[in-house]
Order: structure tokens, then sequence, then C-alpha cells
């Protein structure tokens, strides 16, 4: 073997590289494009500022041009310009049919939802004036009793009331609260609320109760006591009519069992949270009539 070979151009350029790392190498390439490419963005960056620069200077020539222009117009009371536009009119733009009514849908859009809002609501009202039931006579039943027949008391209601209100019609109603004296449950139900409610407005002063619903309307407070009206009346006892003995059952025909303290009642006029006494004083006059025709129909 040959010990003192000489080395060839290639083995040296092999050995230069053999001495950096393949990430040396990878290291410079990507620094010298980051230099390349740092320079483009400047020379870019230095022709748009050029350009926009010419654009600025342009465009305040042609404002300097104009106010010349127009401090010669009013001047010399020039009629034409080549510069400035002198009593042109601007072309009307022709829009169709379709086009106008979204273009005033578009500008007036929050006018036209408004008042969209307000037909709907007026369109509400309307409807549930128009549709309310306006009744002669209103009864309110406090007993819990599903099996009691409510159309059937409001069809016998009926028959003894007349047109009080002037409105060509004879209607009566029912309204059904079903107190049972349990707090958690006439709760939830809302009947504790719903008795409250109706012994603070003046709408119905028939009432059919018990002793449990005694607790919330308090009688000796709210009703008028009967045996001053119908002393000689057996079924009649300090605020109640009884219907336990009464044709009660059979004037509804209820086939069930009447219980012992369920009776017929009249609120007082009073003075109230949501009604005056004049208020109830007029109701009362009307029902103080339907009650007389009930107690003596059912005694």
């Amino acid at each position: 073997m040959e010990e003192n070979k000489k080395n060839t151009p290639q083995d040296d350029e092999k050995a230069k590289v053999g001495e950096k790392s393949v990430f040396d190498v990878l290291k410079e390439q990507r620094k010298q494009q980051k230099h390349q490419q740092m320079e483009f963005e400047s020379k870019m960056a230095e022709k748009i500022a050029e350009e926009k620069e010419k654009e600025r200077r342009e465009y305040e020539k042609k404002l300097q041009n104009e106010k010349i222009e127009l401090l010669r117009i009013k001047q010399t009371n020039a009629e034409e310009s080549d510069i400035l536009p002198i009593n042109q009119k601007d072309e009307e733009i022709q829009l169709t049919f379709g086009k106008k009514i979204v273009n005033f849908f578009y500008l007036n859009k929050w006018w036209l939802g408004l008042f969209a809002m307000f037909t709907v609501i007026a369109g509400f009202l309307i409807y549930d004036y128009a549709t309310k039931k306006n009744p002669d006579m209103i009864l309110l039943y406090f007993e819990e009793n599903e099996n009691m027949d409510l159309l059937a008391i409001n069809d016998y209601l009926a028959t003894l009331c007349e047109d009080f209100n002037d409105d060509g019609k004879v209607l009566s109603d029912v309204y059904y609260i079903p107190y049972t004296g349990n707090d958690q449950k006439d709760y939830s139900s809302g009947a504790s609320t719903k008795i409250l409610a109706e012994m603070q407005s003046a709408e119905a002063m028939i009432v059919i109760c018990n002793k449990k619903s005694e607790e919330t309307i308090n009688p000796e407070y709210n009703l008028v006591n009967l045996e001053s009206l119908y002393p000689d009346n057996p079924l009649v006892e300090k605020y109640g009519f009884y219907l336990k003995d009464s044709k009660f059952a059979q004037k509804i025909g209820y086939a069930g069992e009447i219980n012992d303290d369920l009776y017929l009642g009249i609120r007082k006029p009073q003075e109230l949270a949501w009604a005056s006494q004049k208020e109830m004083q007029e109701v009362y006059d009307d029902a103080i009539i339907v009650l007389d025709r009930m107690i003596q129909d059912l005694s």
C-alpha cells in the first residue's frame, strides 16, 4: 500500500464539509434565505410607500387645481369648466318596482318592525275583547270535588239570571277553585292565590263554600249574615244556606252525596284592594236577586 497517496480536490472538499454538521449547514441556509426574504420585503415596502406618496401628491394637486378653478369661476362667473361640473343634474337612477319595494322596507325596517309588533298586540287585544265572555252572574265554587258537575250548576244558574249588563245575552259562569286546606297542595295548585284574588275583586259575589274554605274567606267579615234576611228558613244558619237537605242535587242532576258543610252565601259590599265599595254594591244588587231566587227555588 502507498502511505503517501495524494488527496484529490474532491477529497479536500469532503473534508471541509465534514468539519461542519448537517445541522450547521441547514442553519446557515435558513439564515441566508431569511436575509433574502427581509431584503425583498423591504424593497416591496419602499415601493408601496412610493406609490402611496405619489397618489397623495396627485390627490393634493387635484384638490389645489379644483380650488383654483372654483375661484376662477366665482370671479369670472364662468358657465363652463373643464375641471368642475357646473349646472349638471345627476342622472336619476331608474329602479324597478321590485327594487323600490326592497329599498322601502330596508330604509324603514325599524319603523315597520315597531308597527308590526303593535299591530300584533292590538290584534290580540281586539280578539280577546271580541271573544271574552261577559257573564251577567258569576258563582265562586270553593269546594274540592272533582265529581261535581260544574256545567250543570252553570246551566241552573243561567235559568235564574237575566241580562243584567244589557248586552242582549244572558250568560253565567262558575269559577271552580278547589281549596283543600292543605297549604302545600293549595299553594302548588294556586287555589289559595286565586281565592285571595277573587275576594279582593268585585267580579263575583255568590259563593259556594265549606268549613275548610272558611279559613281563607273569613265569612264573619266577608259574607252577609243570611239569618237576618231569611229568619224562618230552616236551611239558613248564620252566613250560609246549607245545600245538604235542599233540592240542589236534584236541580243539577247530581247523584253523589252533598257534604253536610257545603253552603251557599253572598259577599258583603265593602272597600277592597282592587274594587271600591260602590263597585261591589252594583254587583251585589244584581247578585242578591239571583241568590234569593236560588234560595226560594232550593228550599
